[in-house]
């Protein structure tokens, strides 16, 4: 998988943008301050002394931010996805003060990082833990929708990344 990446990361960084569209920048910052919020109240919940409610599957929020699939090194999940959209926002404003296409280049590599992340823990509720956090799936929504704005604006500049190793 770290070879697949890196392919794309070189083959993204040899392609030159003329600009990058307002709704590209635009859906990034409202996805971004959405993902926010969600990260926020969850990082918020697993800090809190409270048993944390989940308006979907009962016990499905506590049990998984309860779990140990909730920490990577002992650092929650929810304040690496608080980390992850501050970034992203961060990389959009920084992009539109100095017009360096490589930021929007780099959060095209975040959010793919992002999602592969998403992926796992949506697979650690669903195969692992057999149950759903709703505010997770929410973050791993968004993430996806991220990774979307992502795809169609590779599409539409026409940025050929093969994803097959050779």
């Amino acid at each position: 998988m770290p070879v697949i990446l890196a392919k794309i990361w070189h083959k993204l960084f040899n392609h030159q943008f003329t600009r990058i569209p307002r709704w590209f920048v635009f859906g990034t910052v409202i996805l971004g301050v959405s993902g926010v919020m969600v990260a926020s109240y969850l990082t918020y919940e697993h800090f809190s002394p409270q048993d944390m409610t989940c308006p979907i599957v009962p016990k499905g929020c506590e049990t998984v931010t309860a779990s140990s699939y909730s920490e990577v090194l002992h650092l929650p999940v929810a304040v690496l996805g608080l980390a992850y959209y501050v970034l992203l926002i961060v990389l959009i404003f920084i992009y539109l003060r100095k017009k360096n296409v490589k930021l929007i280049l780099f959060i095209v590599y975040l959010t793919s990082v992002g999602l592969i992340m998403s992926g796992w823990f949506v697979f650690a509720q669903l195969a692992l833990l057999h149950t759903v956090c709703f505010y997770c799936m929410v973050s791993a929504s968004i993430t996806l929708l991220l990774f979307i704005l992502d795809i169609v604006l590779l599409t539409k500049y026409k940025i050929k990344a093969n994803l097959l190793p050779r």
